[in-house]
């Protein structure tokens, strides 16, 4: 970072050195230059004054002007007009006067625009000589780097043939929930689900018919789930999971058994099932008050207790446990 911030700082300090003096050789090459960056820049010289800013800044900020017209004009007029563009325009100006006061350097920050656009800022204060302090604004459009990471990120948490999250999105979520709910002082249930004889079925039906049944009962499973926090998902294979926080023993035991009635009311059939003419599932759960020492193995080892509790009941039931 270091090596870097100090890259940054001497391609700025170049460009502030040429513009405010005007005397290099080659300032109208770099004119040129800047006017054709995809990025934004603007040079504030010492005296709060505008002394540059590119096509692009203007675009950036909605200026309808050229940019040449911007110079001379004092940095608050400037302010005044670009207002409007940021998302949140109180805690923009703020924190714009904020940086100028500290006068220290601030890399990558990423500003909202009202446009829905997303800026990465570095503001980089340049002493050009003793008592001559140039400030550059340097902005990048990162929208459809944001909207890629997005969508990258969504793909990586969600199971690809049920649409619904997956393992990975699990292990990120469960520890942010438990951490909350233990700080809250809020229950948090959790309940393990596996589809009974799933084997048997797609030995009789078919892989196509298996991974039909997979999805309708993700779907199922999903539309029980009422509150925003709930993450319904597929743990691997014919196993899905239902973190359930904010839920009591009493709330998650209804959600469970919804769940379990709505899966056998779907009526796929399934001849070779050792409980029902119909696919059916057994449910683990269970439920507990998060404390500083809770683990996401503890909770996992427990619901799964109850699934294999479940199980050797002679499953197509849900069997519950509390973590104390």
């Amino acid at each position: 970072m270091a090596v870097e911030y100090s890259h940054i700082v001497n391609f700025f300090k170049s460009i502030a050195s040429r513009i405010c003096y005007r005397r290099h050789v080659r300032y109208s090459h770099l004119k040129t230059l800047l006017t054709v960056m995809r990025d934004g820049i603007l040079l504030v010289g010492h005296d709060g004054k505008i002394e540059y800013a590119n096509e692009t800044f203007c675009e950036q900020f909605s200026i309808d002007a050229s940019p040449n017209s911007l110079t001379g004009m004092t940095s608050g007029a400037l302010i005044a007009i670009i207002a409007a563009s940021y998302k949140d325009t109180k805690s923009a100006i703020e924190r714009i006067r904020f940086l100028v006061d500290q006068n220290e350097p601030c890399l990558g920050e990423e500003i909202a625009m009202s446009s829905g656009r997303t800026l990465l800022r570095d503001f980089i204060p340049i002493e050009l000589s003793p008592g001559r302090m140039a400030r550059v604004w340097h902005h990048r459009d990162v929208t459809a780097l944001r909207a890629a990471q997005a969508k990258l990120e969504t793909l990586t948490n969600i199971d690809g043939l049920t649409e619904v999250a997956n393992r990975r999105k699990l292990d990120d979520y469960l520890p942010r929930e438990v951490h909350r709910c233990a700080s809250e002082n809020l229950p948090l249930s959790f309940a393990m689900i596996d589809v009974d004889y799933f084997k048997k079925f797609n030995d009789r039906y078919g892989h196509l018919a298996g991974d039909d049944c997979l999805r309708r009962i993700a779907k199922t499973v999903q539309q029980c789930a009422h509150d925003p926090r709930d993450l319904i998902g597929r743990y691997g294979g014919e196993e899905f999971f239902a973190l359930l926080p904010n839920a009591d023993s009493a709330a998650a035991a209804r959600i469970a058994a919804l769940m379990h009635q709505r899966v056998c009311g779907l009526g796929i059939e399934h001849l070779d099932s050792g409980v029902s003419p119909y696919v059916t599932v057994s449910v683990g759960l269970v439920t507990l008050l998060p404390g500083p020492c809770t683990s996401m193995n503890d909770i996992l080892k427990t619901a799964d207790a109850a699934l294999y509790q479940a199980k050797e009941q002679g499953r197509n039931r849900v069997c519950t446990r509390e973590l104390l």
